[in-house]
């Protein structure tokens, strides 16, 4: 990834254990479905030694797509915790986004964390 001095400079600046600068070391791309849903798959979660994450077509507007992706991201780099199939997470107590572990929708040859968005999130 390529990315602008200054936006790189501030996010390094901000770098701290609760604030990581995931935008720097982790691409998020999302992209609309033929069915205007939008699919997010990141790259360079594999450099922590970690899956990449994956969440599936899904209603929620982009930026709440990418934020919770971002947040569970963090949560794992921030943890060093390992999620597996079955598992939840969320953004609060009560959220509760299953984990499935299966093969890539970008790169078909490698295992990601695969989240489905439940309609409601709380």
């Amino acid at each position: 990834m390529v990315h602008p001095p200054d936006g790189f400079f501030q996010q390094a600046k901000k770098a701290s254990t609760e604030f990581l600068p995931l935008l720097l070391w982790v691409d998020f791309r999302i992209a609309p479905d033929e069915l205007g849903r939008y699919y997010l798959f990141t790259t360079g979660m594999d450099a922590f030694g970690k899956r990449e994450i994956e969440v599936l077509p899904s209603h929620h507007p982009p930026q709440i797509v990418i934020e919770r992706a971002f947040d569970i991201a963090h949560y794992v780099l921030a943890s060093d915790v390992k999620l597996g199939e079955g598992e939840t997470v969320g953004t609060s107590h009560d959220e509760r986004i299953p984990i499935k572990v299966g093969t890539s929708m970008a790169q078909r040859d490698i295992e990601v964390l695969s989240l489905e968005l439940p309609d409601e999130l709380k």
